[in-house]
């Protein structure tokens, strides 16, 4: 399996994550932290019995 990176992504940490800044919410939108959905995915599996051997983490922030 592959993974498919939009343009401009970079190699992220999940301290990358919590740091990242979200967009505004507005009275149609409200932006999910990356962190929860990640947290979310690895919960999941875990409760289905999975394990996650590695993770790869990509975000259009920049670190620098």
């Amino acid at each position: 399996m592959s993974l498919l990176l939009h343009c401009g992504a970079f190699s992220a940490t999940y301290s990358d994550l919590l740091a990242s800044q979200l967009p505004s919410a507005t009275s149609t939108y409200e932006p999910i932290p990356h962190h929860e959905i990640v947290d979310t995915v690895l919960s999941t599996a875990a409760d289905s019995g999975l394990t996650v051997k590695r993770s790869l983490l990509r975000s259009k922030q920049s670190r620098h």
